[in-house]
C-alpha cells in the first residue's frame, strides 16, 4: 500500500526538476500551514516529499511546475491548498495571467465548478497580494467570432461535396468505381 501510494504521488508530481528546486527556495508550501503547528511530522514528510524527493525526477522549469501544482490542485478541488501554491507561484516568478490560464483551462477537462472553485481561491489570494482584478484577458474566441468558425465549417462542408462529386465524375469517365480502381491487386 505504501508503495502504491508513493508511486501515485511520485506520477502526480513527477515533472519537479532537482535543479530548477534549488535556485528556488519554497519558504511557504502547499500544505496547510496550520499543520505546521497541528501535525508537524505530516507537514515535515509531506514537503520534503513534495520539494526533495519527487524533486529530483524531471527538467521542467520552476513556472512549469508551479503552474502544473496549480492545475492539480484545481482538478482536485483542493481550495485551500492552492492559495498556498498560487502564493509560492506568484513568489517565483508567474505571472497572474498565466495562474489564471492554467485554472481556466481546466474547466473543459475537470468541470466549470472545478475551476469556478479554484478562480475563486486564486481571486482571494491576488486580493490579498494587491493583484488587481480582473487580470488581462487572454481570450482568442468570443460569440462574436463563432460567426467565423461557422463560415469555416461551412467551407470545409463545401469541399467536403466538392470531393465527392469529383470522385463521381471519375467515376463517371472511367466506367469504374474510385473504389476498384484504388484496390490494389496482390495476386
Amino acid at each position: 500500500m505504501k508503495k502504491l501510494l508513493a508511486l501515485f504521488i511520485l506520477l502526480l508530481f513527477s515533472s519537479i526538476s532537482v535543479s530548477a528546486m534549488e535556485k528556488v527556495k519554497h519558504e511557504g508550501s502547499i500544505m496547510n500551514e496550520e499543520l505546521k503547528i497541528t501535525d508537524p511530522d505530516f507537514y515535515e514528510i509531506s514537503n520534503h516529499f513534495i520539494y526533495e524527493e519527487a524533486a529530483k525526477v524531471g527538467n521542467l522549469s520552476t513556472k512549469e511546475q508551479e503552474l502544473i501544482r496549480i492545475v492539480v490542485l484545481t482538478v482536485n478541488q483542493q481550495p485551500d491548498s492552492l492559495k498556498n501554491c498560487v502564493k509560492e507561484a506568484l513568489k517565483n516568478g508567474v505571472t497572474p495571467v498565466e495562474i489564471k490560464e492554467a485554472v481556466y483551462q481546466t474547466a473543459p477537462y475537470a468541470g466549470i465548478s472545478r475551476a469556478e472553485i479554484a478562480v475563486k481561491a486564486v481571486n482571494e489570494v491576488f486580493k490579498k497580494e494587491g493583484i488587481k482584478l480582473p487580470v488581462a484577458s487572454q481570450k482568442t474566441t468570443s460569440a462574436d467570432n463563432t460567426t467565423d468558425i461557422n463560415t469555416l465549417e461551412n467551407k470545409l462542408a463545401r469541399t467536403e461535396y466538392d470531393v465527392y462529386r469529383l470522385i463521381d465524375k471519375i467515376d463517371s469517365l472511367t466506367g469504374d468505381t474510385i473504389d476498384k480502381i484504388l484496390v490494389i491487386n496482390t495476386d
